[in-house]
């Protein structure tokens, strides 16, 4: 069975600062970014922070996936957090 693997911001900056970002495409052929993820990631590139530009990143893809069955119960995440949670 095949497993989407989700990667939050964290992972994104701190394998990219210490290039080691490419790793994630070598592990698991691809990786699936939230698009609240994408939007933190190129928010920190318009302030000048040393990180990918996920749109030129072959192995990324970006997943848009509105789930609001958590949210009610959930109350202290934020949308993209809630990802993490869920295997798909």
């Amino acid at each position: 069975m095949s497993q989407k693997v989700f990667v939050n911001t964290t992972v994104i900056q701190y394998l990219y600062q210490i290039g080691l970002f490419d790793i994630l495409g070598s592990l698991f052929g691809e990786i699936y970014v939230p698009v609240e993820v994408k939007e933190e990631i190129e928010s920190g590139l318009r302030e000048g922070v040393d990180l990918p530009n996920l749109l030129e990143v072959d192995f990324v893809k970006i997943y848009d996936c509105k789930c609001q069955v958590f949210l009610p119960v959930v109350r202290d995440l934020e949308e993209g957090k809630l990802l993490l949670f869920f295997r798909v």
